[in-house]
């Protein structure tokens, strides 16, 4: 009796595990869900951006605030030669600029092709390209409830990181258009 008891105890265990699991699973897709609802009225409230500066004012809190994102930090970084500067953050930073010519996170995410590396940190790099050409770079933190979810699931994760890059796509492409815009002005 002691050892049915044991094997059933050993049984129901490894069902509270899997269910466990499965709960994990369903909120992490649920999450990523909420995210890629939330894509599109992104790119409906940058539409009315005149400048760089609101462009990447209004990015940051759809990519921080709760009705939005919900990521926990966002910061904007320009290509200017070979360096990139900080446009926007959220948060305050100690470097502004950093030069790819250089050892640093930026340097070595652009020769790794875009593709992060392990010990990226907490932050998600994701570049901003448009017509082919690399306009900048977004960087988002998660909140650390969310990266335990997210870091579980290598696809989940990468789900994550496509929906970054279409978001990063339209960023980038709006900054283009604004300096289009402005170069047909002057």
């Amino acid at each position: 009796i002691e050892e049915r008891e044991s094997q059933l105890r050993i049984q129901i265990d490894e069902q509270k595990k899997r269910a466990f699991e499965a709960i994990k699973s369903s909120l992490r897709l649920y999450q990523l869900n909420e995210k890629i609802r939330k894509t599109p009225n992104l790119a409906q409230k940058l539409l009315h951006a005149e400048s760089e500066e609101e462009l990447f004012s209004e990015a940051a809190n759809v990519l921080t605030s709760e009705e939005g994102l919900g990521y926990r930090e966002a910061t904007f970084l320009l290509l200017d030669a070979s360096s990139l500067n900080v446009v926007f953050s959220t948060q305050d930073l100690k470097h502004t600029t950093y030069s790819l010519v250089e050892e640093n996170r930026f340097s070595r995410f652009i020769r790794r092709s875009f593709r992060a590396e392990t010990t990226s940190g907490t932050g998600i790099l994701v570049p901003l390209q448009s017509r082919g050409q690399l306009v900048g770079f977004c960087e988002v933190t998660p909140h650390s409830r969310e990266k335990v979810f997210f870091d579980e699931s290598s696809i989940v994760s990468e789900w994550q990181q496509d929906v970054l890059c279409d978001i990063g796509g339209i960023i980038a492409l709006m900054v283009d258009n604004l300096r289009l815009n402005r170069e047909i002005k002057r």
